[in-house]
């Protein structure tokens, strides 16, 4: 066969593969199929005799790379991208950050109801688009976490089983739980040795613990802004006075818009010197 029909060939037999694995239903990672590189210099004949047309410059691979389909039903027809990257959980650090991270990936995939349990599917599915659905959440879920933590659900065969046992295990909801978290977070100051950004995530983050800890802990934006001003060094004393005077509201944006107004002040006059922003009373 000449070798411009067994370039074509090949890109045929391609194309009749991904037909095949798109039809299929079953969802599959990104594939880079590669096609080997094909001579291409002119005056080069084949063995019919006929003369080949080429450019005479050397020939290159291409890579083509497709998005493997997941036809959970004839409804939609999502795209499923692997480029994502979330840090695996190590039991260490915020989990209802990771956990948020991890829904949007399995929202994305079209695949979220199933960490809410197999009766909560679509009954537009068959059995086999099920199973489909719930082992690829499973596996989401699985190569996400750090070998420590999957070990502690290793016992657990199903998405919603591990969903389960990490949010017991990580998201206690306990009165002792939630009792620890107020006291930590009214309790707060910012931390001298760290900037102001750090704090402010610092502080976040427990707000957000606080809330993950029971539907109904969740402080108001007002509340928020008010123990954030309860948690100023002396460095901030004046800008503390301002925000909380002459005011009829207060919310936790303009309240961290202020500060960070202040810092750029203060970053400004001791930048020659080298003091900490928080150094008390200066």
């Amino acid at each position: 066969m000449p070798r411009h029909d067994l370039q074509h060939h090949f890109q045929y037999l391609l194309a009749q593969d991904y037909e095949e694995i798109n039809s299929s239903g079953v969802p599959t990672a990104n594939k880079e199929v590669e096609i080997p590189p094909v001579a291409e210099a002119s005056n080069l004949e084949d063995s019919t005799g006929e003369e080949a047309i080429g450019s005479g410059a050397a020939s290159t691979s291409r890579v083509v790379t497709r998005s493997d389909s997941c036809n959970f039903n004839n409804s939609f027809n999502p795209v499923i991208s692997m480029k994502f990257e979330i840090d695996k959980f190590d039991g260490t650090e915020d989990f209802g950050i990771w956990r948020r991270k991890v829904k949007a990936l399995l929202s994305q995939q079209k695949i979220l109801k199933a960490i809410e349990g197999p009766d909560k599917l679509p009954d537009s599915l068959n059995d086999e688009q099920k199973s489909d659905m719930l082992e690829m959440a499973l596996r989401t879920i699985i190569l996400n976490l750090s070998d420590n933590v999957l070990r502690e659900v290793n016992d657990e065969t199903t998405a919603y089983g591990v969903w389960n046992k990490l949010e017991s295990l990580y998201m206690t909801k306990s009165l002792t739980n939630k009792i620890y978290l107020k006291e930590r977070l009214f309790s707060f100051k910012m931390d001298a040795s760290k900037g102001l950004d750090k704090n402010l995530d610092e502080y976040k983050k427990m707000t957000i613990e606080l809330a993950n800890a029971s539907d109904n802990e969740k402080l108001s934006d007002e509340n928020e802004a008010i123990i954030l001003l309860n948690s100023l060094p002396d460095s901030f004393k004046d800008v503390k006075a301002a925000i909380k005077y002459g005011r009829t509201s207060l919310s936790l944006e303009e309240c961290i818009s202020a500060l960070k107004s202040k810092e750029l002040e203060l970053k400004i006059e001791k930048k020659d010197n080298g003091e900490n922003l928080f150094v008390s009373g200066r």
